[in-house]
């Protein structure tokens, strides 16, 4: 019902719509099928005119459409029973009476509407007193389960205002003015549709939920399509849903939760952050959940109000902690006052030197210990703000280090003092800055310690780990050299027997002593650079000598000469023959070092008999027989100040590249454990003269009258099998055992070796204790394993006589070192192949 009506049915629009005309048009929308007609309109009563013949006509067009439901009104009233006080109260206005009777149902036209003129919950009316809204009442009608019907939901809108379709009942009445497929099973909302002009005014109409500026036909929603809203809510089903109380609670409980415990542990800025992004995130929930899944839940609450409160409580927190911070500082602050001024006590007994400084390198401040490494001569406190030592510090050095302090907050480096004539140190100092404020230095810190004996410890664990790879090269050149002498001799050996003439038996044996010769080289080289423990045997004096005055000759510059002698009826020497040669080797270095120009050095062996009358004048020596070992050079000598110390440990005249200050200390701990004797005599310019006296054993049989002649054990026909990589060692034992009686079989390893003796009937073995696959020792191994009773031996070209690598526990088996003679071949298989039987 609008203007345009009221002008083409000749309405007046200061009346209400003809009843007649209403009639009318619900003959309309009964021809045009309509499902139901729903009256947003109140016929209270008679038509205003009492024209009886409308209300007639209307209530028989409601009867004849029979779907027809109207609206009841609350009025409010005011009593004032017997002049007292008046009090309102609402009174139902029901349609008249003679519609009511034909229609099919009434509801209530209210609306619940919010403070801000929006209706967004349900009216259901009074159902206890079976007093419906008019959208309720339209829902039973149409038969929507009872439980929908009273749920409680908020009103979900469409659109804007005017979403739902809109017809003016003059075009209704007009013949061709709709589209009759409009109407048929429709519901049709019939009310007023607000507007100004005539009545000037705006009449049954609450404010649109999607109002917007700039829309001023679009602030205000008809109470019509309110209705037609609800309705269309209760049919799909869609109505926004709310949250339980319960549900409710639970939400704004997590996100208490959740914004508390991030102002428990975010810092302010981090909190703030966290809050922008958690009212971000939280806003676009609400808004998902609420287009999405039609259900609205109080996020405002989290977001405009526990947000602002988890803020507040994040900056009080904070605020309160560094206030508690804050007082805990001040007070570990008078703490550290406190300890600083008794570690200030604590400084002096501290064993580095500190020294403090001022950043212009002032100093202010040092211990006691700076005053004995830099001032040992003081007896008296030296004033701290002029440390005598400082200026004779290198100037570069230390302005360097107090530039790189105050650049980069540390400077470490070590360099060398001497503190007028005492023995040059080695000073490490490591420089810090000490800051008030961060950027702010207030001083610099150093502290400085004598690292003299320490860096000439780590020269010394330098040295011997080069002697260590030294011979570890050195046992790999040994392996290799003792296999190539070892067919060599054998060979010779075996050459000699078949002999033609007493000629080639000289070069055989020029052959032989050569290859022995190699071959003890080989061993000096293996005990000098791996050692030998404190193994002892007979020393040959002569080839000693020989071999360290063939050593100097080769090695000492040209310049030197080199004499040697020997007396003609030595007494036998029982010995460490390695160490007897490293005494002597240092002795002989020390003696070049002190003839730089050239000059002479004369070695003598001669015997010494030590008597009760001569205990003073050569020590702690007991009487008894010796062998004396005299070395002179012509060099410059050595003052008598030097000879005090000239056995300390680390104590050298050499600079620092050309010796450790260990050599003449290695040879006095050498000699005094052989119980033996060092003397030194020396004058500057006169050169300097070392004897040696070690024990002579006058018991032990010399080489000469040990040696016997034997004859050489034969075997009878026993099967030996041989296994070496080497192919000239194994084919020379292989036709030396043969010669002497033996079969053999040969392998090239220890795999082969296995393999032959688990299919041959093997009396004795001879295993190479290094070979490709398979070593002698693993080989071993496995055929004790199996054959636990077969004598084996094993030779090995790397073995110091006296220090095997590791000592066979078996009765069965035996070590020998390449290259060996042929005599000590046969004996020892022809011994092992006894003790087997």
């Amino acid at each position: 019902m609008d203007t345009e009506t009221y002008l083409s049915q000749n309405q007046d629009p200061n009346l209400p719509f003809s009843r007649a005309l209403h009639a009318k048009a619900l003959d309309r929308l009964t021809e045009l099928g309509a499902k139901a007609v729903i009256y947003d309109i109140i016929f209270a009563g008679p038509f205003y005119s009492g024209n009886t013949e409308e209300d007639t006509l209307f209530s028989e067009a409601i009867a004849r459409n029979k779907q027809v439901l109207l609206g009841a009104d609350l009025n409010d009233s005011s009593l004032s029973p017997g002049g007292g006080l008046s009090y309102r109260k609402q009174q139902l206005e029901l349609p008249y009476p003679p519609f009511l009777s034909s229609a099919a149902d009434w509801g209530l036209v209210q609306h619940q509407i919010d403070p801000d003129f929006v209706v967004r919950t349900y009216f259901p009316g009074f159902l206890h007193n079976k007093q419906p809204s008019l959208a309720l009442s339209g829902g039973r009608f149409l038969g929507i389960n009872e439980s929908a019907l009273t749920e409680t939901k908020r009103l979900y809108y469409y659109g804007k205002p005017y979403s739902v379709p809109y017809i003016s009942l003059n075009s209704l009445l007009e013949p061709d003015g709709v589209n009759p497929a409009q109407f048929k099973g429709k519901i049709v909302f019939v009310g007023a549709r607000p507007e100004t002009g005539a009545f000037d005014e705006r009449r049954d109409e609450v404010r649109s939920p999607f109002s917007a500026w700039g829309e001023n036909d679009r602030h205000f929603t008809p109470g019509v399509e309110v209705h037609a809203t609800q309705l269309i809510n209760l049919v799909l089903g869609d109505g926004i849903k709310i949250l339980s109380t319960t549900h409710a609670a639970l939400v704004l409980l997590i996100t208490a939760l959740i914004f508390c415990c991030a102002a428990l542990h975010l810092s302010i800025r981090g909190m703030l952050a966290f809050s922008i992004t958690a009212f971000i995130v939280t806003a676009l929930l609400g808004i998902m959940a609420f287009h999405n899944l039609n259900i609205e839940f109080p996020w405002t609450h989290a977001a405009l109000m526990q947000l602002p409160i988890a803020l507040f409580g994040n900056l009080t927190g904070r605020s309160t902690l560094w206030y508690q911070q804050r007082l805990a500082f001040l007070r570990a602050k008078e703490v550290a006052d406190t300890k600083i001024r008794e570690q200030a006590v604590l400084l002096n007994r501290a064993h580095d030197a500190i020294v403090v400084l001022l950043p212009s390198g002032e100093r202010i401040y040092q211990n006691q210990s700076a005053t004995r490494l830099f001032n040992p001569d003081s007896t008296s406190r030296i004033d701290t703000h002029t440390l005598a030592y400082w200026d004779q510090l290198p100037a570069d050095l230390l302005e360097n280090a107090r530039q790189q302090t105050i650049r980069t907050g540390v400077w470490e480096g070590e360099f060398e003092w001497q503190h007028n004539d005492r023995p040059l140190q080695r000073i490490e100092s490591r420089w810090t800055q000490i800051q008030e404020a961060p950027g702010q230095i207030q001083s610099i810190m150093t502290i400085s310690s004598d690292v003299t004996e320490k860096r000439q410890l780590e020269q010394q664990v330098l040295q011997s780990q080069r002697m260590e790879t030294i011979g570890s090269l050195a046992g790999g050149v040994a392996h290799d050299l003792n296999n190539a002498l070892s067919p060599i001799l054998m060979g010779v050996q075996l050459m000699r027997r078949q002999a033609p003439s007493e000629k080639a038996i000289r070069m055989l044996d020029v052959m032989e002593q050569s290859t022995q010769r190699g071959a003890e080289m080989v061993r000096q080289i293996l005990a000098f650079t791996r050692g030998s423990g404190d193994d002892r045997r007979q020393v040959d004096l002569k080839t000693l000598i020989r071999d360290l005055e063939h050593l100097v000759k080769e090695t000492f510059p040209k310049n030197i000469e080199i004499s040697t002698f020997f007396a003609s009826d030595l007494w036998p020497l029982y010995a460490n023959s390695t160490q007897v040669h490293q005494i002597l080797l240092n002795l002989c270095v020390n003696a070049r070092d002190a003839m730089p120009e050239g000059g002479h050095l004369t070695i003598a062996v001669d015997k010494h008999l030590q008597e009760s009358k001569e205990q003073a004048s050569l020590g702690t020596m007991k009487p008894g027989q010796y062998i004396l070992f005299m070395l002179s050079d012509t060099g410059s000598g050595i003052p008598e100040e030097t000879r005090q110390h000239i056995f300390e440990p680390f104590f050298s005249t050499k600079s620092q590249s050309k010796g450790t200050g260990l050599g003449l200390t290695t040879v006095r701990t050498i000699v005094e454990k052989h119980h033996g004797c060092i003397n030194l005599s020396s004058e500057p310019g006169s050169g300097t003269t070392f004897e040696v006296y070690l024990p002579a054993d006058s018991k032990t049989k010399t080489t000469e009258d040990a040696e016997q002649s034997l004859p050489s054990p034969t075997g009878n026909g026993e099967l030996i099998l041989i296994a070496d990589d080497e192919q000239g060692v194994r084919e020379m034992i292989a036709s030396t055992l043969e010669a002497s009686g033996y079969k053999v079989l040969l392998a090239g390893n220890g795999s082969e070796a296995l393999s032959i003796q688990s299919s041959e009937r093997i009396e004795l073995m001879i295993l190479d204790n290094d070979m490709p696959m398979m070593s002698g020792r693993q080989c071993l191994k496995e055929i004790k394993r199996q054959q636990p009773d077969l004598p084996i031996l094993l030779i090995s070209g790397d073995i110091v006589e006296g220090r095997p690598s590791k000592p066979l526990q078996d009765t069965h088996c035996v070590e020998l070192s390449k290259p060996f003679q042929v005599e000590t071949l046969l004996e020892h298989v022809s011994q092992l192949i006894q003790n087997s039987r």
